[in-house]
């Protein structure tokens, strides 16, 4: 694949910021929306992942999968701890700084703004996969933490439930659809209900073999928990599930996504992929190197 099929770059030339021998360009948190949420960040990596093999591509005098990486340089929506904490799940795109980078290092000198949904609907529309970018990395790489990539011992199900969402209502899940989707499982469940305020006891009481993962246990700790022991992945649309979408195969586990979301029109273009603008955005995951995601659309 060409890689002038993805990004029309603003300009040839452009600055990067300089430390210890490696490149490090910045990136606006406005162009992952207001307020910042995983569902974002996890598809703005993924277009940065694109972003930084082009370049290495167009520029291998200059950069490598090594020296060339991308930072924050303003932080708003998530805690700054989460937002440190789940940028080290892509140790390909991030950088191990921070810097409050003037203008001329951010990615814009590249890239337009706009919404990220909208580099989503163009892969989703041109079928595009990331090993047809680059071959051997990934966007989220569990072995950055020694996880052992097999699904052999993984015996877990784990079931995030999509609640009170106010400005999408369809995706919220009841109490009913959740205790039947428990009890028609025969492993294990582990019930994230961190950060939801809800109360579960009905749920749990009228289920078996589930157990709780309450608002104690760190997102990130609950995010490698999934790809180390996860058989299977069952939630709807929201952040969590984008992000283990990314995963490749090996550590991600199978998913079931419970999805009933009205399209979505973008008001913003994205570079060159202004068309996306007049099209209707389907949210669901995209799953770049495996089609394992099962989308059931009612619920």
């Amino acid at each position: 694949m060409k890689d002038d099929m993805i990004f029309k770059l603003k300009t040839k030339s452009f600055s990067t910021l300089d430390i210890d021998e490696k490149h490090y360009l910045a990136v606006d948190t406005t162009m992952m929306g207001s307020p910042m949420r995983l569902g974002d960040l996890s598809m703005l990596s993924c277009m940065l992942f694109c972003l930084k093999y082009q370049l290495i591509n167009r520029q291998p005098e200059r950069f490598n999968n090594g020296n060339l990486f991308f930072t924050l340089n303003r932080v708003g929506g998530l805690l700054v701890n989460d937002i440190v904490l789940t940028l080290s799940l892509f140790p390909n795109v991030w950088g191990d700084i921070e810097v409050n980078a003037p203008g001329w290092y951010n990615v814009r000198q590249l890239i337009s703004g706009g919404n990220v949904w909208a580099f989503k609907q163009y892969l989703d529309t041109h079928d595009i996969k990331l090993n047809d970018i680059v071959k051997g990395e990934h966007v989220v790489d569990p072995s950055h933490f020694c996880i052992n990539p097999t699904n052999a011992n993984k015996q877990n199900v784990f079931l995030f439930p999509v609640r009170n969402k106010k400005y999408n209502v369809e995706r919220n899940m009841s109490d009913e659809l959740l205790i039947k989707i428990i009890n028609g499982l025969t492993k294990p469940v582990k019930l994230i209900t961190k950060d939801i305020p809800d109360n579960f006891e009905h749920v749990i009481r009228s289920c078996n073999n589930v157990s709780v993962i309450r608002n104690n246990v760190s997102w990130m700790n609950i995010m490698l928990d999934i790809m180390k022991t996860g058989i299977h992945y069952i939630s709807g649309d929201c952040g969590l599930t984008h992000l283990i979408s990314l995963v490749h195969e090996g550590y991600k586990p199978a998913m079931e996504i419970y999805y009933n979301t009205k399209p979505y029109y973008i008001e913003k273009p994205l570079n060159q992929f202004d068309r996306a603008a007049t099209l209707p955005i389907d949210f669901k995951p995209y799953s770049p190197y495996l089609t394992d995601i099962t989308i059931i659309h009612q619920f």
